[in-house]
């Protein structure tokens, strides 16, 4: 009588948890997923399209904009532009490279496009950033 209420108890303690590790599961499973899209983004920042991230992880485009968008709190767009203001700023603070080679580099073509995107990321021009004491 004893061991049977010894297994019940097991059984059921085992049951009430199955929803943890199941919650655990896939939450290791996302933070795998948008670690991914990180990579993704860091490697592919010039040329960066949802469609082509899209089909490298399986996924449906649309699902993973939404998906993008809910975990991370921004778009696959700001992610891309993100990263590439990061790599425009290495750039301006370790080279004498002109603006316009960085921002092809960081695969923005056109200027005036890389000027506005680069002072609503640093709050400042690229110019103003590249002679300012404090970068």
């Amino acid at each position: 009588m004893l061991a049977d209420l010894c297994a019940a108890l097991i059984t059921h303690l085992i049951r009430s948890n199955e929803p943890d590790i199941a919650s655990q599961e896939s939450v290791k499973k996302d933070s795998e997923l948008v670690g991914r899209i990180h990579e993704y983004v860091a490697q592919h920042y010039r040329e960066g399209r949802l469609s082509a991230l899209a089909d490298e992880l399986g996924y449906d485009t649309s699902y993973l904009s939404a998906y993008i968008k809910r975990e991370t709190a921004h778009t696959f767009k700001q992610l891309v532009n993100e990263e590439r203001m990061r790599h425009a700023i290495r750039m301006l603070r370790n080279s004498q490279e002109p603006i316009y080679k960085i921002a092809q580099n960081v695969g923005i073509s056109n200027l005036t496009q890389f000027y506005r995107r680069f002072h609503e990321y640093a709050g400042m021009t690229p110019q103003e950033y590249r002679t300012s004491p404090l970068r």
